[in-house]
């Protein structure tokens, strides 16, 4: 009820300001029984103030017993009808205080609401009374009526039997240019309206419809007519009076209304309610088989962690899009939850629903140019008796769902890794040989001091991961030519907690998320994010600084030449005590020194050949 509260609220707003007519829209006060006993202000304009004598703004969210009693006392009855059967109906009645004539308007535009449309009606009554006044002395008042018509607010013509208009007030004329040159109605809307005045005619009263017009603006209007018949003394018809208020904006509100209330507005599929509340209708109707798919998005968690919120709505439009691709027209497509989508297909049996359950893991499949591929958990059950429920049946395709997307667990996160790993590449320029590099000189630097695998796995992951953070920063920083920025330098910095918090949410990062957050930590304190020093920051970190610092130094950089072995390992010595773990930086020299370790690297990198012979 929040909901349809909310969306209330927001869309009358939108008007409320604006429109002729008072606005307003009440929550339903239910007692224990079922019946509605008072109503709560959701919302109401400044004319529905004016009307009744209130404060627009401050009434809202007390109770219609308290706030307009005068309402409650004259219209208790109407509004319950409404409230319990979501009925419209239309009041009119003389409002003593203001001395003006209403007419009144109840819908529901969402459950548990109940709205009023109040128009002022005082001159159309009156213009009426005029003209029915008048058909004796027609020609002799037709100066004083005119002025009238083209003083009222509303539209007003009268045509005679055949359709033919024999006047048309101002506000009519100016709207859909009939009595000039330039009339905007087609031929279509033309009959119509001779369609309408016919149902009156026969009709023998008072009648009244809703009629499009093309105004001369070149939009489509929504005019609610009445049409009633014009009589001489003698019985005899004069024509057809017509009085036609523009409610456009009305519907349109109505049409937002209801649009917020049963679509979701990221994907633009149906929303759960509409969904539930379809669910009930095939219950109640012959649609047998009915088929349920549910599917459910693969790593959404993940990209929204690892990539931003806005990746990961782009992945649920693309799924919504995959889904509606892959139904047929007829069936119902719909956002059941944050990652979950749910297709309802009447008259469908189980192979003809796997079928399609098939075309969109396909469609998933298919899907090119993603930062992360696509895939989905889906799960299919069918409804062929009675005696099974809809909520049964999409329970079982709930359940199958889930079995699938447990047996894609690991799938989705090789997926997800493998896609970090590439997209890390992209955008940061860095090179595999450069991790390869990492791997092979942090494990043997690793099992020269006699780690175990827990510490050897996180240097695996540590050499290729350790930027992992640089996935959320902007290319353009990323790739900047020249200096940075403070602000640029200061997002470029923050890398190492992004990456530890995306490494904390990946399972199969979680084993090296510290050594992310402190890889650019020193030795004495003096690096970040945390300024960690000595041994408080982990040991996988510190590994990786002598091997990285090492690996740069050795085979250069497109800005910096490669060095000799002897200069890089002089600048590893400089940096102990200050940058780097002294007992590490002896122990790799020693590696490197006793060991083949460089040459199985120039053997995998080219670049290290001309910087073993370098001065």
């Amino acid at each position: 009820m929040a909901h349809g509260r909310g969306v209330a609220q927001q869309y009358h707003r939108l008007l409320f300001g604006e429109s002729q007519r008072g606005l307003a829209v009440f929550e339903i006060v239910w007692d224990p029984d079922g019946q509605p006993v008072d109503y709560v202000i959701v919302g109401l304009n400044d004319k529905f103030a004016e009307m009744f004598g209130c404060d627009a703004h401050a009434v809202v969210r007390t109770r219609v017993s308290q706030s307009l009693p005068e309402i409650m006392e004259m219209w208790q009855d109407a509004l319950a009808v409404t409230a319990q059967s979501g009925v419209d109906q239309e009041i009119e009645l003389f409002h003593l205080p203001t001395e003006a004539w209403l007419k009144v308007s109840l819908y529901s535009p969402a459950p548990n609401l109940v709205g009023l449309v109040v128009a002022d009606m005082t001159a159309w009554v009156e213009t009426a009374q005029a003209l029915e006044e008048s058909q004796t002395q027609l020609k002799e008042s037709e100066r004083f009526l005119q002025s009238i018509l083209d003083n009222a607010p509303v539209a007003i013509w009268l045509t005679d039997p055949n359709g033919n208009r024999l006047l048309v007030n101002k506000r009519y004329e100016e709207d859909t240019g009939i009595g000039t040159p330039h009339c905007s109605l087609t031929e279509e809307e033309q009959a119509v309206c001779r369609h309408t005045d016919m149902k009156t005619l026969m009709s023998g009263g008072p009648q009244e419809f809703e009629e499009e017009i093309t105004f001369q603006d070149g939009e489509k209007h929504t005019l609610r007519t009445i049409k009633t018949i014009l009589r001489k003394d003698n019985g005899e018809i004069v024509g057809i009076l017509g009085i036609g208020v523009d409610i456009t904006a009305l519907k349109r509100v109505e049409a937002e209304l209801w649009r917020h209330t049963y679509y979701d507005s990221l994907t633009g599929l149906y929303n759960r309610r509409f969904v539930e509340e379809e669910m009930i209708r095939l219950e109640q109707g012959s649609h047998l088989p009915i088929s349920v798919i549910m599917a459910d998005v693969d790593g959404l968690k993940l990209i929204n962690d690892a990539l931003g919120h806005q990746e990961g709505d782009l992945l649920l439009q693309t799924v919504a899009d995959v889904l509606l691709q892959a139904a047929r027209p007829g069936d119902i497509v719909g956002r059941w939850a944050g990652d979950e989508f749910v297709v309802l297909m009447p008259r469908t049996d189980r192979e003809e629903a796997n079928h399609i359950a098939n075309r969109i893991r396909l469609l998933c499949k298919g899907q090119t140019g993603k930062l992360i591929p696509i895939s989905a958990a889906v799960g299919v059950a069918t409804k062929v008796d009675r005696g099974q429920t809809m909520a049964e049946t999409l329970n079982e395709a709930e359940t199958l769902m889930y079995k699938r997307k447990t047996l894609n667990a690991r799938e989705t996160r090789r997926s997800f890794t493998d896609s970090l790993k590439r997209i890390l590449l992209e955008r940061t320029g860095e090179t595999e040989a450069h991790m390869q590099n990492l791997q092979v000189l942090g494990l043997a630097l690793g099992q020269a001091i006699g780690l175990d695998e827990w510490y050897l796995h996180q240097i695996r992951l540590l050499a290729v991961f350790h930027d992992i953070g640089k996935v959320r920063i902007p290319v353009e920083i990323l790739r900047k030519r020249g200096p940075l920025t403070p602000e640029e330098r200061d997002i470029i910095q923050m890398h190492p907690e992004t990456g530890y918090r995306i490494a904390s949410i990946a399972p199969d990062f979680q084993h090296a998320a510290e050594a992310i957050l402190a890889h650019h930590e020193h030795w004495d304190g003096s690096g970040y994010p945390k300024g960690l020093q000595g041994e408080a920051i982990p040991l996988a970190a510190r590994i990786h600084a002598v091997t990285n610092w090492f690996d740069v130094l050795y085979f250069g950089r497109p800005h910096r030449p490669a060095a000799s072995i002897t200069r890089a390992l002089r600048e590893l010595k400089v940096g102990a005590g200050t940058l780097f773990e002294p007992r590490l930086v002896d122990a790799f020299v020693e590696l490197v020194r006793t060991t083949s370790i460089l040459e199985q690297l120039r053997n995998s990198n080219p670049a290290a050949l001309a910087a073993s012979t370098a001065p």
